[in-house]
């Protein structure tokens, strides 16, 4: 068959191994593989789709019609990239020949380039956070637009990546959250990296640490170098999650 067809070994044994394993062939080490007796008969039918699905009155729950839409050059590359990569494992099991993906077109994409807010845009939202009371989200918004760091980044910032008297920020962690996981893990470059604050970003953050230590002592509490920055909580066990 593989002589007879132009087909890898491997390709034909695993045509066989499907065909064996829906029960139309029998294989026996040493023997031919046969075809079982009526086993054209024992194939499953699967009825029609719309036969399975209940009849949807499109008037009675207001559809609106479908409008179709192309999908974005940068969509489609997505999408090559991910079958590419399934062909060409499937190369290297030798379940094909060659890989389907590689003779595709595909589309020219622009690269992506978001535009930055301006400053004054920037400013008016931190002034509106501190006037509305939301003194750590402002100063969260002002660390995002004086460091440029991630949002798992600054979420994972503790007490102890602040250096106020030289005025360096130690970005070396990431804070991720995944369905049942929870963790401060290395940078999404895993590169750490010591920016250098301004004189009113290290003021701010020292007001902000003298605060929460104010709150702390209060209750009898100090304020420890492995708390959170940015927190719910006022002893800075758990940070806020980049979601949020």
């Amino acid at each position: 068959m593989s002589e007879l067809y132009g087909l890898r070994l491997a390709t034909t044994r695993h045509a066989l191994a499907v065909l064996a394993e829906q029960g139309l062939i029998d294989v026996q080490q040493g023997r031919r593989a046969v075809v079982r007796t009526g086993a054209a008969s024992r194939v499953p039918v699967r009825a029609p789709v719309a036969a399975q699905r209940t009849r949807h009155d499109c008037a009675r729950f207001r559809c609106r019609p479908h409008v179709c839409k192309a999908m974005a050059p940068l969509t489609i590359r997505q999408i090559h990239a991910i079958l590419s990569g399934m062909f060409g494992a499937a190369i290297r099991w030798e379940w094909i020949d060659r890989n389907p993906a590689a003779s595709a077109k595909l589309p020219k994409a622009l690269p992506r380039s978001p535009s930055s807010p301006e400053p004054d845009q920037v400013a008016k939202v931190i002034a509106t956070a501190r006037e509305l009371g939301l003194e750590l989200l402002a100063l969260y918004l002002w660390l995002a637009a004086v460091t440029g760091a991630r949002r798992g980044e600054l979420c994972a910032l503790q007490w102890a990546d602040i250096d106020v008297e030289r005025g360096v920020l130690h970005v070396a962690f990431s804070y991720l959250v995944l369905p049942g996981v929870k963790t401060r893990k290395d940078t999404k470059t895993h590169q750490a990296r010591r920016l250098a604050i301004d004189d009113i970003t290290v003021t701010v953050l020292a007001d902000r640490r003298q605060h929460v230590e104010g709150l702390l002592a209060a209750v009898g509490c100090e304020l420890p170098e492995t708390a959170y920055i940015f927190t719910h909580d006022p002893a800075g066990a758990t940070p806020w999650q980049p979601g949020w």
